[in-house]
């Protein structure tokens, strides 16, 4: 919900004409700042002002007598896309109930039943949030007018019987949303499906032909494979798992394949296929050097392996030939097995 609140009387606008300099917005400007409050809630005009909507709104405006209610419908369809006007409450709660929804309220003269004074005249005032607690329905409300009346303000404690008419607008969805149990992400009110999105997290995820966010799977995307962790986050710059066992995916999300990785101080090695090796020889760069149970690459260690040792200096590779281990010389054949003698 976007904070920003503006009063007709602000200097930056309220002496400008509305329709004409006889009739500026600081005066009949209401109906101005409450679309202006509306469409705020879109990102593209977060930083939006009065001034900044003026040009087309001045076209509804009435001298002495502030926005026609055509006006109202126009601002809301022209910069968030759509709008509803209701005349009574019933409907109006239904609509709003649905959620995502901002709009506008005209109040006519006199206070609500627990004396709130919204108006002495007419005046409208826009609301970006609706909640039902305890019974009551709630508006979060924007007053552009001196007494400012913004925050939560309850219909039957402080509007009721002093409501003419009422505006909403669905504002379309951005970010992710739960339905059904279902995680989908919104691009200006359009759910998206089958490729990357990414949130303002920074975070990639992987959406589904149906829209539903992937969780715990590998994707494969231009003919690269990625890994959608359990969160539905595309794993980078660490491990994945899956049954056949464990994968690395670099810094871009990519699956490293046939190279080393260095992971809390030790080497690890992706096969071809992007498995890490464990419990096996591998030979890279002319050099043999092995892989232990977890994965680790051995190194400045003896190792038995199939009733033979090797020694594995340091950085991995298998020794052959003559070799000092701790001030010891010892003999290893072509094959890295140590002769004794």
């Amino acid at each position: 919900m976007n904070s920003k609140v503006y009063r007709q009387y602000d200097s930056r606008w309220g002496s400008l004409a509305y329709p004409t300099s006889y009739s500026p917005v600081s005066s009949d400007g209401c109906g101005l700042c409450s679309v202006t409050h509306c469409a705020i809630e879109l990102s593209k005009y977060a930083n939006s002002t009065p001034k900044d909507f003026i040009s087309f709104m001045r076209q509804y405006a009435v001298a002495g007598n502030g926005t026609r209610w055509d006006g109202i419908d126009a601002g809301l369809k022209k910069f968030i896309g759509n709008s509803k006007r209701f005349y009574d409450m019933s409907s109006f709660w239904t609509e709003v109930g649905k959620g995502n929804r901002v709009g506008v309220i005209l109040f006519g003269a006199g206070a609500g039943p627990d004396g709130t004074l919204w108006t002495t005249g007419g005046h409208y005032v826009a609301f970006t949030g609706y909640k039902y607690e305890n019974g009551k329905h709630w508006l979060y409300t924007k007053d552009s007018g001196p007494r400012c009346h913004d925050g939560w303000y309850a219909y039957e404690t402080s509007m009721r019987g002093r409501i003419s008419i009422l505006w909403t607008a669905e504002i379309p969805k951005t970010g992710w949303y739960k339905e059904g149990g279902y995680w989908y992400y919104y691009k200006s009110g359009t759910i998206l499906k089958n490729g990357w999105a990414q949130d303002s997290s920074n975070k990639w995820f992987w959406l589904g032909s149906d829209g539903k966010m992937v969780t715990s799977k590998w994707i494969l995307s231009n003919k690269e494979w990625y890994y959608l962790g359990k969160n539905g986050a595309m794993v980078a710059n660490g491990w994945a798992k899956d049954s056949k066992g464990w994968y690395y995916l670099g810094a871009n999300g990519k699956m490293l394949k046939s190279q080393w990785v260095k992971s809390s101080g030790k080497w690890y090695y992706l096969k071809k296929d992007g498995l890490m090796a464990e419990n096996e020889w591998v030979y890279y760069n002319k050099a043999w050097y092995y892989l232990l149970s977890d994965g680790a690459m051995a190194e400045k260690q003896w190792l038995k392996w199939k009733d033979n040792w090797y020694y594995l200096k340091a950085g991995g590779a298998m020794v052959t030939g003559t070799y000092t281990v701790d001030g010891k010389t010892y003999n290893f054949d072509k094959s890295g097995k140590w002769i004794e003698k």
